[in-house]
């Protein structure tokens, strides 16, 4: 959890699923590829995207789904469809698709995840 809350929490890959599946052909479902992100870190409170109520900026992981969200009511699907394409697009000229801002609080939580798993024999939540 980034921010500590424990309320309605979300699974984050620290390696894309699509780039983890579709370029480097490995399962994006281990342990040390996933962190629990609640759901205003991973996409918005509210689903309201990088802007709160009053219009001040909230990094979000993927501010392109809480765009989708936002955009829902006005486009339906089309909104989530369009997100994941420019995803695909993205992710063929080999750029990210997420915030960047938050990769170095991964890395550390990934080190500390990898630590925790081999001084348990192989168990990172004991």
């Amino acid at each position: 959890m980034y921010c500590g809350s424990t309320y309605r929490l979300q699974c984050h890959h620290l390696i894309s699923q699509g780039y983890a599946k579709y370029v480097l052909r490995i399962n994006p479902d281990t342990v040390d590829n996933l962190i629990l992100l609640c759901i205003s870190c991973h996409v918005g409170k509210g689903y309201e995207g990088t802007l709160d109520f009053h219009e001040n900026y909230v990094p979000v992981v993927h501010p392109d789904i809480a765009w989708a969200y936002r955009m829902y009511p006005k486009m339906g699907r089309r909104a989530f469809a369009q997100v994941f394409d420019e995803r695909r697009e993205r992710m063929a000229r080999g750029l990210t698709y997420h915030n960047p801002d938050f990769d170095e609080a991964f890395a550390q939580i990934n080190c500390l995840v990898m630590s925790r798993h081999f001084q348990n024999g192989g168990d990172p939540f004991p």
